[in-house]
């Protein structure tokens, strides 16, 4: 819940940074954001399985079976998502004119749809970390990597390189940016977690 009303928070000052550009803008964002939300529900899909079977398997002193669910899981949502988007980029035009048939609404909804959209595989890499931690009963730390990660650099971003150069494309490159910055933090969080965890619990299986 937290996680979510942070993610909530970063986007509602991108959507008013992305207002500043005008209706067409606006429009255009709001088409392209469509198929992301498409791509990211597959990707969600395998967080909340990580979770499960990730408790299961952990509370069942099952350690082997809970890095399998890691990688199969990230490989999976990786590939499932990334297909995804390929198809909803490379097809961009049919998708997009399905909303809207304007020029210059069109212009803006290409450039959100290249940019996120393309790389919407990104959130795997945390989503699915994020997944397995809480799995092994650790749901601050990701809440608070998500925080840093996914507002308070987007923020940043806003504050910063946003009023530098009034550009379109310049906003929406902090989506990749903070995925990357985002899953990497997650990864190293989960690696260090799980093997706390499990020394603790005297399970040793995993490494």
């Amino acid at each position: 819940g937290l996680q979510g009303m942070m993610f909530s928070i970063a986007n509602v000052c991108i959507q008013s940074a992305i207002n500043s550009f005008g209706s067409d803008a606006i429009a255009g964002s709001a088409a392209a954001l469509n198929y992301e939300f498409f791509a990211y529900f597959v990707v969600n899909a395998f967080a909340q399985a990580t979770v499960t079977f990730t408790s299961q398997n952990f509370g069942a002193g099952e350690p082997k079976r809970c890095r399998k669910i890691f990688h199969t899981a990230m490989v999976l949502s990786l590939v499932c998502c990334g297909l995804l988007s390929l198809v909803f980029v490379v097809w961009r035009n049919f998708f997009l004119q399905i909303y809207t048939t304007d020029p210059a609404v069109l212009l803006y909804a290409k450039q959100r749809i290249v940019i996120a959209t393309t790389l919407e595989c990104l959130t795997s890499v945390y989503e699915i970390s994020a997944g397995a931690m809480r799995g092994l009963g650790r749901s601050l730390t990701p809440a608070l990597i998500t925080f840093l990660g996914s507002c308070v650099l987007r923020l940043i971003w806003i504050a910063t390189a946003c009023k530098m150069v009034h550009e379109f494309w310049v906003l929406l490159i902090i989506y990749p940016i903070s995925w990357v910055v985002t899953g990497i933090a997650m990864m190293i969080a989960y690696t260090l977690l799980r093997r706390k965890i499990l020394a603790k619990s005297g399970v040793n299986q995993l490494e």
